[in-house]
């Protein structure tokens, strides 16, 4: 029994030390008006599913000059949550060392991935270069996808009248 109750014990250490979400790696494309967007942030926002609040961690990606990006958590896990999520796309237009330098000035080793995520968009947001992408894909975003296991063609055609 009481071998049972330390076995009992030890997977739940186990468990809460891990990621209970399932992830899978997410790449894709990001065009207007058939023209690759270099430099767009691309995020991936686990949402509530059935009342569950915490779905798993956001997910961020940043385009190349084909418009291509690939996804990982803030934490540096690749890929996204198999989950349904709302995406948002907008211009970072930052230098990548600098949000680094300013985040780990701020992160904590208690910051929580959420803390993590605000603290980054916080830093990119007081560098972000002003280029208009319609606010129907990001502030109000309308862009949903649905990730149920890994994924090598997101791709999102935008165009610049926003619908």
């Amino acid at each position: 029994m009481m071998r049972l109750i330390l076995l009992v014990a030890l997977l739940s250490l186990v468990g809460c030390s891990g990621s209970d979400f399932s992830m899978v790696s997410v790449s894709g494309t990001v065009t207007m008006d058939g023209e690759p967007l270099e430099g767009v942030e691309v995020v991936f926002a686990p949402m509530e599913v059935r009342g569950q609040v915490e779905v798993g961690p956001a997910s961020v990606g940043i385009t190349d000059s084909k418009g291509k990006f690939t996804l990982k958590t803030p934490r540096g896990v690749d890929g996204a949550v198999v989950a349904n999520h709302r995406v948002s796309v907008s211009y970072g237009g930052v230098d990548e060392a600098v949000i680094t330098a300013k985040v780990d000035a701020a992160v904590t080793l208690q910051t929580t991935d959420a803390e993590y995520m605000e603290i980054e968009r916080k830093a990119r947001r007081s560098m972000r270069k002003e280029k208009l992408i319609p606010a129907t894909y990001n502030t109000k975003s309308n862009l949903e996808i649905e990730v149920t296991g890994p994924m090598d063609a997101a791709d999102f055609r935008l165009k610049s009248d926003g619908s």
